[in-house]
């Protein structure tokens, strides 16, 4: 680094050099040959780090020249991320050097959003080493940056050198969705919460292609400045949180914490004041530092999320903590279930992506959960325990809290094993609140097709009450909630509710008779190739008419809703 730093001093060395270079990743194909390549590049690039060695820095004055020429490489990076995965108990796994490339691409990307100039620079000399964090900016709106005017630089020449190097990174779009997808398919076996991140940075980087790219098509001009500045301010962010390997992390995520959740604080007072909390700038901008928290949690360990949130969770407290919950929150030391529920009342509104994600993050941190491991090893719910008496009573309304609520209860019933989870879920199936017995069946929906997906089962007398109570809500006055258990009810282990169902078929009460005849054919339809179901089918038609005008059998339900067996 120091003979190159030399070397760049020179025009026409550094020309020549620079062409040499990228003539080395194009043309060669040998993998450790790359592999030097790539971090070689990635030093030069993180520039910061050698240029307080030297007076006069080479490498500083050519710097964005040398960006344009290495950006040329992007495309045999590129390749070399997408063939480098190996397969692994069905999941995909980067190889050594794909992991050196998505690297180096993050790097390169990441440094057209940055302004390079000189004064820019030295005046960095006197900040904190951790320079990605000292430069992050005060306001991040992702939606709205395209309205807000850029403030004109000391030097026009440096602005139009800033776009240019911003139009250099739109125009590497498709590479970086390439790269997410790639990131993504390697995290999900091991790091859940930041493949949820991912997910939604794919999806974002999608949308806003389509979005600026039909604008350019349609006008025949370039991409407007909106997008790219939209690209620019949140990839810097982005490509920070993506690396998959980066000594500075370490001591840099603490501080990304403090100021992602500062951010917030922010950002959750201005909406209050200005009644914009669900308008489409204040979704995107809580999405934006949502995904930057999923990210960024994600890449921690157990230890670090408890020891960092806990750390930094009182400063934010009083800002962030509805105020139903400060009492609740001051009776006890600070712990990360309430941290988390702080957050998750301020990210939570209607907006599914956001939802989604706060419950990932809530699953993952309170549940210390991996999800593509056996759900058999979790066996601490402390956390949720503590938490579950605040977290019921939100489930009393049709909201987007609620949505988020049935999400984390579902998932808590599913991993407890004394079912008292599921006993306060089936008990508000019986109230007389309307939303109650929503958001109580929506529950079991959610748990149902959890435990589907699962290898280890609810516990026998778990499915026998669940069966119960869905049983009962064919009778429930509301129609939504008559089709939800019809629709769940095939769902289930036809031992436990055939016989109840064929009795029901023919019920007096119309609602029952109907809501029944729909649950019964979709579950004989899902189960037309297994004879014990039909032979139980034939069985249980053989003891009703058996049993027609005899007093109420074990096979009716014992409670809820009055039942009658019609004479015909």
């Amino acid at each position: 680094m120091v003979l190159l730093n030399w070397l760049f001093q020179d025009e026409l060395l550094f020309q020549a050099l620079a062409r040499g270079l990228t003539d080395i990743i194009l043309r060669k194909e040998d993998r450790y040959i790359a592999l030097g390549w790539c971090t070689l590049v990635r030093g030069l690039v993180e520039y910061e780090i050698s240029m307080d060695q030297f007076s006069n820095n080479g490498i500083r004055k050519i710097y964005n020249a040398m960006l344009k020429i290495l950006c040329s490489c992007i495309s045999r990076l590129t390749f070399i991320v997408c063939n480098g995965s190996t397969v692994q108990d069905g999941f995909e796994l980067p190889t050594r050097l794909s992991v050196a490339a998505a690297d180096c691409i993050l790097d390169l990307t990441k440094a057209l959003t940055i302004k390079t100039s000189i004064t820019d620079v030295s005046s960095r000399r006197s900040k904190s080493s951790n320079s990605d964090v000292s430069n992050l900016p005060t306001t991040l709106v992702p939606a709205a940056v395209g309205e807000k005017k850029v403030k004109p630089t000391s030097k026009s020449a440096e602005f139009s050198n800033k776009l240019e190097m911003e139009l250099l990174l739109w125009d590497h779009i498709d590479k970086l969705i390439i790269l997410v997808q790639r990131l993504l398919a390697w995290s999900r076996k091991s790091r859940p919460l930041h493949a949820k991140g991912l997910e939604q940075v794919l999806k974002w980087l999608q949308e806003i292609k389509e979005h600026y790219g039909c604008s350019q098509d349609e006008a025949g001009s370039k991409v407007p400045k909106a997008g790219v500045l939209l690209l620019s301010s949140c990839w810097k962010h982005y490509a920070m949180l993506l690396h998959l390997e980066d000594k500075k992390f370490s001591q840099q995520y603490k501080d990304l914490l403090d100021q992602y959740l500062s951010a917030i604080q922010f950002y959750t007072d201005s909406d209050s004041k200005q009644h914009t909390k669900n308008t489409d700038t204040g979704i995107a901008t809580r999405k934006f530092f949502l995904n930057c928290l999923s990210l960024l949690l994600g890449r921690l360990d157990g230890k670090q999320i408890e020891r960092t949130v806990t750390e930094y969770g009182m400063k934010i407290s009083c800002a962030l903590i509805p105020q139903a919950l400060e009492q609740a929150y001051r009776s006890q030391p600070p712990n990360l279930s309430l941290l988390l529920l702080e957050t998750f009342y301020v990210l939570c509104c209607t907006d599914e992506d956001v939802i989604d994600g706060v419950v990932c993050i809530f699953k993952t941190v309170i549940f210390k959960m991996n999800y593509s491991s056996s759900r058999s090893s979790l066996s601490d719910t402390r956390q949720m325990d503590s938490v579950l008496p605040l977290l019921l009573p939100l489930l009393d309304e049709r909201d987007g809290t609620a949505k988020a609520v049935v999400m984390l209860v579902a998932e808590y019933c599913s991993i407890n094993p004394n079912g008292q989870c599921l006993d306060e879920v089936l008990e508000r199936l019986a109230s007389g609140n309307a939303s109650q017995r929503r958001n109580a069946v929506d529950v079991i929906s959610e748990l149902i097709h959890i435990s589907s997906n699962s290898v280890t089962a609810l516990s026998h007398s778990m499915w026998q009450d669940i069966s119960k109570h869905l049983l009962e809500c064919l009778g429930d006055e509301e129609e939504i909630i008559n089709v939800q258990a019809s629709n769940l009810l095939p769902k289930i282990d036809p031992l436990l509710v055939l016989p109840a169902l064929v009795r029901l078929v023919y019920s007096s009460n119309e609602r029952v008779q109907s809501s029944a005849s729909d649950a019964m054919t979709a579950l004989l339809k899902n189960h037309n190739q297994n004879y014990e179901v039909l032979s139980m089918l034939l069985d249980s038609l053989s003891n009703l008419s058996q049993s027609l005008g005899l007093p109420k059998t074990s096979g009716d339900i014992e409670e809820g809703v009055s039942l009658s067996v019609s004479a015909t």
